[in-house]
Formats: structure tokens, sequence, C-alpha cells
């Protein structure tokens, strides 16, 4: 694929495979985590979507259930 030099190409394939591994690690620590953190929780947390994490912890919190 890169015989002739391309250097965006280059980049572009080297930044889709990062961020497909990203993705993969974090559906990983997902399911790691499944047995102790609901699956929408952990997803927020290492996504970094504070605000997700922020209501699904406010809506557990109203329920007055702290676990699953």
């Amino acid at each position: 694929m890169f015989r002739r030099p391309d250097a965006r190409g280059l980049a572009d394939t080297i930044k889709d495979t990062i961020h497909r591994a990203t993705l993969a690690a974090q559906e990983r620590v997902v399911e790691i985590f499944a047995s102790i953190v609901p699956a929408e929780q952990m997803r927020a947390h290492v996504e970094g979507d504070v605000e997700a994490l922020m209501r699904q912890l406010a809506g557990q919190m109203a329920e007055g259930d702290g676990h699953r």
C-alpha cells in the first residue's frame, strides 16, 4: 500500500489504527468491569463523558439504589 511515498495516507492509516485500537481497549475495560459497574456507566467513564456519568449516578441516587 505504501510503496509510493504518501505521507498523508500513512498518517491517516496510523490515526485510524490508533482510533480502532482505542475503541477496542475501551470496550474491553467495559467488559472487564461489567460485573461491578453498569456498562453504560463504565462506557461514559472511559470515554470521559462526565455529564453522562453524573446523570447516571444522579439517577441511581434518586432511585435509592447505588448498585445495579
